[in-house]
């Protein structure tokens, strides 16, 4: 009986341990994932950030042709003609796409040719009752499947995920409102 005793106390001992060992282990992997967190979210760069219902402008350029967009009293207009219906839900989704860019990686950059801003593949131009963001695209990295952008005339060359600007590759057909058919 004595020994039947030793060995369910020495059980009891490891049961312990390996619990202490459990609760040790998963405090260490909360901690890293918190450190690795916090670590990552110092690294973000935040380029543009505004709220897109204080957008009272947007301009952008499609196959060469510059394309411009007013807001009044909540409706977007096509800056050529205000009588052509726009898709609202298009336009709120082009200026999701910019409204919060960051990345992780910029470039220290002697010209903006080698990254082909000298001749940006698009201009997007967000005009704010206060604040513009004029968002200069340059060429695609096919490394990193990431274009060059450069924001607000600022020295700094960022690298950001190159579908941040797909929604802007619409013309201003894309764009129109479908037409409601009478049945």
């Amino acid at each position: 009986m004595q020994k039947q005793g030793k060995q369910f106390i020495a059980l009891c001992v490891t049961f312990l341990l390996c619990g202490a060992v459990f609760l040790g282990l998963k405090w260490y992997n909360q901690k890293t994932a918190d450190d690795e967190e916090a670590k990552n979210a110092e690294e973000t760069i935040t380029v543009t950030s505004f709220d897109s219902d204080e957008v009272t402008g947007l301009t952008y350029l499609y196959e060469g042709e510059t394309l411009a967009f007013e807001k009044k009293e909540d409706t977007w207009y096509y800056q050529g003609d205000n009588t052509i219906s726009l898709n609202q839900d298009t336009i709120s989704s082009m200026l999701s796409s910019v409204k919060n860019i960051t990345t992780k990686e910029n470039v220290i950059a002697e010209g903006e040719e080698d990254y082909g801003l000298g001749t940006p593949s698009n201009v997007i131009t967000v005009q704010l009752a206060d604040k513009k963001f004029v968002l200069n695209v340059g060429m695609k990295n096919e490394v990193t499947n990431q274009v060059y952008l450069k924001a607000n005339q600022e020295e700094t060359i960022y690298l950001v995920n190159s579908s941040t600007f797909s929604d802007f590759n619409k013309n201003l057909d894309d764009l129109k409102a479908e037409e409601e058919s009478d049945s």
